[in-house]
Parts: structure tokens; sequence; C-alpha cells
């Protein structure tokens, strides 16, 4: 932040200014009201989801289906062709 009494870069942590000696008060402290709700919307025009459309939910699972599915084929090829 810039110290109020001198207009020197000081670290937000500070107590007094270690250029001038300014103290820093209470209303000099920087306050975290950042609005990481409000800054997406000005930015990108949309709010962040909350969680996964629903389509996507159904997309993840026949993914892993098909997957468990190939693995079970070759388990089973494998199994099939030591009996023989």
């Amino acid at each position: 932040m810039d110290c109020a009494g001198c207009g020197k870069r000081v670290r937000t942590t500070a107590r007094s200014c270690h250029h001038c000696g300014y103290e820093f008060g209470a209303q000099d402290a920087l306050e975290d009201d950042f609005d990481y709700e409000d800054f997406l919307e000005r930015e990108f025009g949309q709010k962040r989801p909350g969680r996964l459309r629903p389509w996507w939910w159904y997309v993840a699972w026949l993914v892993l289906a098909v997957m468990l599915l190939g693995i079970a084929m070759d388990a089973f090829r494998l199994v099939s062709s030591q009996s023989q």
C-alpha cells in the first residue's frame, strides 16, 4: 500500500512507514473486500458454476462403463487364451 504521509510503498502489514515514520491506524489498513463471484461476472459475464451440469455426469458414467467393459474383455481374452 502507499503511505498516507509520504506516498511511498510500504507493506500492508506494517504498523508504521519505514520512510517517514507515519503511524498507520485502523482507517489506513486495507480491507479484503474482494468479491470473487462479482469479478467473474464482470470479466466473463457469468458466475462460476457451483457444480457440474447433469449431462456431464452421464458422460462420465458412460466413459467409466466403456473403460471397465474394455478391461473385462481383455481379462476374459487372457483367461480363455491361457486355458487352451
